[in-house]
């Protein structure tokens, strides 16, 4: 491993061994505390341009930020756009102090999906279910209105555009789509649903089979000419929805063994802190006020003087020491 020169610091002697690929990095401070985490596509790139920065008066949160850095670590990854997912992931169930972007985009919502007559479902989010909950999915950390990372826009009109597919495979007779549906991810939407397609809407919904996108074009085709390059663009969104929504909780729940049904919030930024301290054993993570609960949340991710922080809680690592 190259030795740090005198009077280099952190960031560049980062930047100076990191790997030409994408994926995310970890800004930490001299008592392990996670700072920042950031995606790129090239990770050598990104952490020199860090290392070079020049934060001036107008950003002295940034320049609180390179003033605390005391190491800096990585994951590699195959692609930008799972660097993407991985930071998003991590941003909404860590809530880094210095990650101002993405922090609030945590929705937490599952689907319920329940039966209101024959042949009608009702879809609703809500932040509020578990294994008994009948009907539940999720939940999905980015899927909900105002969001802006590039996964969670990809989950959320995703989700709106298969409930416009539902919608077109239907005996609906109206010859557009209804207004709920034509915003993102509206918190109930009911629609009909053939039986022949409940099993597949099952199998996309808990992340196991996107299949059901392909039996529902051919039904789809059968709707006004007016809406079939629409009705096109919406299959790949929701299958943009599958990929960052069902398909990768899924994944998330075999890597660490859970059984099949829903996840809620604290299991899934448990098990991700886990991640983050097989990564970095001797991380610390902090809890901070949640933005979307606490409405001193987002203030409390603005930079004043984190220098100091009663609240804080060590973080005991794992029996195995650190690396």
């Amino acid at each position: 491993m190259r030795q740090v020169t005198e009077g280099e610091t952190p960031l560049a002697a980062a930047a100076a061994r990191a790997p030409r690929c994408a994926g995310v990095y970890f800004l930490l401070a001299d008592d392990r505390e996670l700072l920042y985490v950031g995606k790129a596509s090239d990770l050598r790139a990104r952490l020199n341009q860090h290392a070079s920065a020049t934060p001036g008066r107008q950003e002295p949160r940034l320049a609180r930020l390179y003033e605390l850095v005391g190491d800096v670590r990585w994951e590699e990854l195959a692609d930008e756009a799972t660097a993407a997912a991985r930071e998003a992931d991590l941003i909404v169930s860590l809530r880094p102090p210095f990650n101002a972007s993405y922090v609030a985009d945590g929705r937490w919502n599952f689907i319920i999906v329940t039966e209101t007559h024959r042949d009608t479902l009702r879809f609703e989010l809500t932040e509020v279910a578990d294994r008994r909950t009948q009907g539940a999915y999720g939940c999905f950390p980015h899927l909900g209105r105002g969001v802006s990372s590039r996964p969670a826009i990809a989950c959320s009109d995703g989700y709106t555009a298969l409930l416009r597919l539902l919608w077109a495979a239907s005996s609906d007779p109206a010859s557009s789509y209804p207004g709920r549906i034509t915003r993102s991810a509206p918190d109930r939407f009911q629609v009909g649903v053939h039986a022949d397609l409940r099993a597949g809407m099952h199998a996309f919904l808990s992340g196991n089979s996107d299949r059901l996108l392909e039996a529902l074009m051919p039904v789809c085709a059968t709707r006004g000419a007016h809406l079939q390059p629409g009705l096109v663009r919406d299959r790949e969104l929701a299958a943009g929805f599958f990929t960052y929504g069902p398909q990768a909780l899924r994944r998330l729940r075999l890597r660490h063994g859970r059984r099949a049904g829903p996840m809620p919030r604290h299991v899934i930024e448990h098990v991700l802190a886990q991640e983050m301290r097989s990564l970095i054993v001797d991380v610390r993570l902090v809890a901070r006020p949640d933005p979307q609960r606490d409405p001193l949340g987002r203030r409390a991710q603005r930079w004043t003087t984190p220098a100091v922080d009663t609240r804080r809680t060590a973080v005991t690592p794992p029996p195995n020491g650190p690396r």
